[in-house]
């Protein structure tokens, strides 16, 4: 085994990790979220509300922050290339462009 298998499979078991977590702490929110609807003297107490909003609130902060992220991206120069033929020689000709 090379070390690129060993990192690919890394990744993929880190991915699925991931998802599971998230699977299981939004599936968790939502059980409790569930309950919390279904018996009315748990929404009466503070703690029970103050768990799901934040947590509510900790689930929102990845797009939250992906969202700064793209706000900081629009203001970079943007190049754009191209390859045409040249109509007089009929040679590729590569073309570079850039924002001011």
């Amino acid at each position: 085994m090379n070390i690129g298998n060993i990192w690919r499979k890394l990744k993929l078991i880190g991915l699925i990790f991931y998802v599971l977590c998230v699977i299981i702490f939004v599936g968790g929110l939502g059980f409790t979220t569930w309950i919390a609807m279904a018996d009315g003297k748990s929404l009466t107490n503070s703690y029970t509300v103050n768990f799901l909003s934040l947590g509510i609130g900790l689930v929102s902060l990845p797009g939250a922050f992906i969202q700064l992220v793209r706000v900081a991206e629009l203001n970079k120069k943007k190049t754009f290339k191209a390859t045409t033929v040249c109509p007089k020689c009929r040679h590729k000709v590569d073309l570079t462009l850039s924002e001011d």
